[in-house]
């Protein structure tokens, strides 16, 4: 059973947790992540993400962006595709662009911590 599915809220599609998401590690968290923003990129359009309320990242480190490997590495989410995803609710394209580009990005965050980088 995956994690995350597409559900419609008000007519509009919204991204919902399957279960209850309590990552115990980062590799899980990270791993979580991908998971949701690899959900978004096969749903094919914009859907809204839930933020961090479905951001394994912010619940494993109780939303102390500081803490977090994209905080330490990019001041937070807001310098990442993420924003990017945020502000393209309008445009379908765009939005899939930059949902693969933050599976990519956190794709190499895996990558740079399992490298102890």
């Amino acid at each position: 059973m995956d994690m995350f599915e597409v559900i419609y809220r008000k007519d509009e599609p919204y991204l919902n947790v399957v279960g209850k998401l309590d990552p115990q590690t980062l590799a899980e968290a990270l791993t979580l992540s991908i998971k949701k923003w690899q959900t978004i990129v096969n749903y094919g359009k914009y859907v809204n993400n839930g933020d961090s309320h479905t951001c394994a990242l912010c619940l494993f480190y109780d939303s102390e962006c500081e803490s977090c490997p994209i905080g330490t590495s990019h001041e937070d989410c807001h310098n990442t595709p993420y924003v990017d995803y945020c502000n393209s609710e309008d445009n379908d394209e765009e939005a899939m662009e930059a949902a693969q580009r933050e599976v990519e990005f956190l794709q190499s965050l895996v990558n740079h911590i399992s490298l102890g980088g």
